[in-house]
């Protein structure tokens, strides 16, 4: 437990808190600051706040994932090919830390050392404390920057790969729901098909505060592939390349990302709404169907929400996909015309 919250504590020391005093200052007209250095601080406090949110998040009301955990422990199944997806998402975000933390640090583009550079512009230097510039700049600086780059590469690959297997199995349940509904109008196949439904339901409901909120956040980290789009057209003869090759990098890891788990999500309320269909139509063949057709109508529809707590903004279907990658598309295009190029 201790090293968890040490790793996040250093998290908010080493990258939020030197981005948001440059930001402050840059605002308040105190310093300058080269187009490329703001733009990679507000690429790293965008992903370093995002990872922050959902740890916060994970602590107050993660327990509540647990339910659903289990089951997917209990079914353990990981349908059509994302096994080996995942087995090269958890290895490029187990590898992706150190190769990011070395180029950091030898491009001397990473927070602290930006924060250091450029504060002393303008104050004290720190080169008349040689004590204190070999602790902060030799020994502190690699293990504080590589210490929370592990931890948002921790976090994203337990949140990607976490993510795929509840979501996967809770779509193979419906799969499996879906099979048998053609012996719908059989009361003991229903009253089965029934019971798997009503579990699933008190499951999703129940740690639907913090899954709305996970999804939220897996929504609006989309968002920051559009900075990264940006200094990868317009800025690769700003950045340092040791340190630009990391942006196409994660300019194709982000897509991939959501182009894995975004289907996963829709096609759970898709899932239902076939499964629904299926059911009122086997209702037809059946004797007595004043009792089921009850049950069928007090059966909701399951859904993911994309939200923050309790509050939910909207539902992922079939076009949500659609209307998030144009929108992602929109303003990349409209970042880069703003540009003098």
């Amino acid at each position: 437990m201790w090293p968890y919250c040490c790793s996040v504590v250093i998290l908010f020391l080493s990258n939020i808190v030197p981005c948001l005093a440059l930001g402050m200052l840059k605002l308040f007209g105190l310093l300058h600051l080269p187009l490329a250095n703001a733009m990679l601080l507000l690429v790293v406090l965008l992903i370093s706040g995002v990872c922050l949110t959902a740890e916060l998040i994970s602590a107050l009301i993660g327990y509540k994932l647990l339910g659903m955990i289990n089951y997917a422990i209990e079914w353990d199944k990981l349908g059509g090919n994302s096994g080996p997806v995942l087995n090269v998402v958890a290895a490029t975000f187990g590898l992706y830390p150190y190769l990011a933390s070395a180029f950091l640090l030898l491009s001397e583009m990473d927070p602290i050392f930006q924060f250091l550079q450029f504060t002393t512009q303008n104050w004290t230097s720190i080169a008349n404390f040689p004590v204190l510039k070999f602790l902060t700049l030799t020994i502190l600086r690699p293990i504080l920057t590589l210490i929370s780059m592990l931890q948002i590469c921790r976090f994203f690959a337990i949140f990607f790969c976490g993510s795929a297997v509840g979501c996967t199995s809770l779509v193979d349940n419906i799969t499996q729901m879906d099979r048998i509904s053609n012996r719908f109008w059989i009361q003991s196949y229903a009253r089965e098909i029934l019971r798997s439904h009503a579990a699933i339901q008190i499951l999703l409901h129940w740690s639907s505060a913090v899954l709305n909120s996970l999804v939220a956040i897996f929504q609006f980290a989309g968002f920051i592939s559009v900075p990264f789009n940006y200094m990868t057209l317009k800025m690769y003869n700003l950045v340092p390349f040791r340190l630009y090759v990391a942006f196409p990098v994660v300019c194709i890891l982000l897509p991939m990302s959501h182009q894995i788990l975004l289907p996963i999500l829709i096609s759970v309320y898709e899932g239902e709404v076939n499964l629904h269909k299926k059911w009122r139509r086997s209702l037809c063949f059946c004797g007595d169907t004043r009792y089921l057709m009850r049950r069928v109508k007090a059966t909701k529809i399951l859904r993911v929400y994309c939200g923050l707590s309790d509050f939910n903004f909207y539902f992922l279907k079939k076009s949500t996909k659609l209307k998030y990658q144009y929108t992602i598309l929109s303003y990349t295009i409209s970042a880069l015309l703003s540009g003098k190029g």
